[in-house]
């Protein structure tokens, strides 16, 4: 095991006063993920050593420690209220039926006030890979798998699915290059935005029912850069980064 020195640290910095505040530790592998909540009160962090940690951005303490989960957590969301976290990653564990070890996947919401778990997600693949979440003011949560062009909407207190829908994909090879990157809420939980491999936008309306699909430019070069989007929710515009260096600004009205 490695000594305290060189396990991974979170730093929390002042730029308002130009100092550092908080030195967060207690993780014993790589944090894949951090995140302060809505409110500001919390920070919480994710690694690969199994675990979420809650802290308290005041005293720096931790508050809770989630898992370990005997596998490996992934990037989870915060509830807009500040009052859950929904937590993602994977895991291996003695199979009830054959008695081997075998892997399955994590996503449930836990209590950031008391730490415990209060629903989780029931795939109809329990081994599926979680990829990415996102908490609506709604108070329901978009989910992707790795690999995968299917997005389930779950409503973690009622435990209900109350939509799901799929990217059709002719080819089974190409769900890799298909699968989303990234996938965010906008419009107070109106608009449901996921980017695609390649750096198409998917937008759909769910008050309207409504979908658009911004392709990529034809003959984009998409090594060059990272690929991203952000919703400007005072200009109400879409703006996206693609793998040619430029930002593009999307009205979808």
């Amino acid at each position: 095991s490695r000594s305290a020195a060189k396990l991974p640290k979170i730093v929390v910095y002042d730029f308002a006063n130009k100092r550092q505040k908080h030195v967060l530790t207690g993780h014993e592998d790589l944090v894949v993920w951090t995140a302060f909540s809505p409110d500001d009160s919390q920070v919480v962090s994710a690694s690969y050593d199994g675990t979420y940690r809650l802290f308290d951005t005041v005293t720096g303490d931790c508050r809770h420690v989630i898992g370990p989960i005997d596998g490996q957590c992934t990037p989870g969301a915060w509830s807009p209220d500040s009052k859950h976290i929904v937590v993602c990653g994977n895991g291996r564990r003695t199979s009830e039926i054959t008695g081997a070890l075998e892997g399955y996947s994590i996503v449930a919401v836990f209590s950031a006030m008391t730490g415990e778990e209060v629903a989780r997600f029931k795939h109809e693949d329990p081994k599926s890979r979680p990829a990415h979440v996102a908490w609506s003011s709604r108070n329901d949560i978009a989910l992707t798998r790795r690999h995968d062009t299917d997005i389930w909407i779950w409503k973690p207190f009622e435990d209900e699915i109350i939509s799901s829908f799929s990217l059709k994909i002719e080819d089974p090879r190409m769900k890799v290059y298909a699968s989303f990157g990234k996938i965010s809420w906008a419009r107070g939980g109106k608009l449901l935005i996921v980017m695609i491999g390649d750096g198409t936008l998917e937008v759909w309306d769910r008050d309207a029912n409504v979908k658009w699909t911004l392709e990529r430019p034809q003959g984009l070069d998409t090594k060059r850069f990272g690929q991203s989007f952000f919703w400007l929710e005072q200009h109400q515009i879409l703006m996206s980064l693609n793998g040619d260096g430029n930002l593009r600004f999307f009205k979808l009205d």
